[in-house]
């Protein structure tokens, strides 16, 4: 998996540098923002596994693969504008991402302990619902800072966060399931 972690990650900085020059093109600062912050995320990574690996390569895969999809395609080619359902997609699948970051928190607490499946299911779920709940405020605080409404509100009023924040749970429900009822290592 450590190849796979490379090559996602590359494909991830190499995405960034040519959807950045497509932003700089078509002027969209806020795909070039996210870029950049995405971009800079790597290295923090990599700092941080240098000496001893915190990060394992299982999550940044995926989480290179999910900026991938979010950032790259949909902030930065702007999918998010052209295909109406890319933002409840990429909602579910950060529910599931979330659930998956907040079994291996789990397990690394545990440190191999096995642990009821009930409560597997309710701390991933609540872990994929408060990281729901962070990224909604995150939106809402850039959006006032910056006078933007990447939420939609002028539109949608309240829909789009609520639609997203119902996302994030269908997600965080799916994966909370299935590690509640086939996570049996407890590690």
């Amino acid at each position: 998996m450590k190849n796979f972690a490379y090559y996602s990650k590359w494909a991830l900085r190499i995405g960034i540098g040519i959807a950045f020059i497509y932003s700089l093109i078509i002027r969209n600062w806020i795909g070039i923002a996210g870029g950049l912050a995405i971009f800079l995320s790597t290295y923090i990574i990599d700092y941080i596994n240098r000496n001893r690996k915190v990060i394992s390569d299982d999550l940044v895969s995926l989480y290179s693969i999910f900026c991938i999809f979010a950032v790259v395609i949909g902030v930065m080619f702007n999918f998010y504008d052209v295909i109406s359902w890319w933002d409840l997609l990429m909602h579910v699948f950060s529910g599931i991402i979330l659930a998956i970051v907040g079994n291996s928190l789990l397990n690394s607490l545990l440190k191999g302990k096995k642990t009821n499946p009930t409560i597997r299911f309710f701390f991933l779920l609540g872990f994929a619902c408060i990281g729901g709940v962070v990224w909604e405020i995150y939106e809402f605080a850039v959006d006032n800072i910056l006078s933007i409404d990447t939420q939609r509100v002028a539109t949608t009023l309240v829909n789009d966060t609520m639609s997203d924040l119902i996302t994030d749970v269908m997600g965080g429900l799916l994966a909370s399931i299935y590690f509640a009822a086939f996570d049996k290592r407890g590690i």
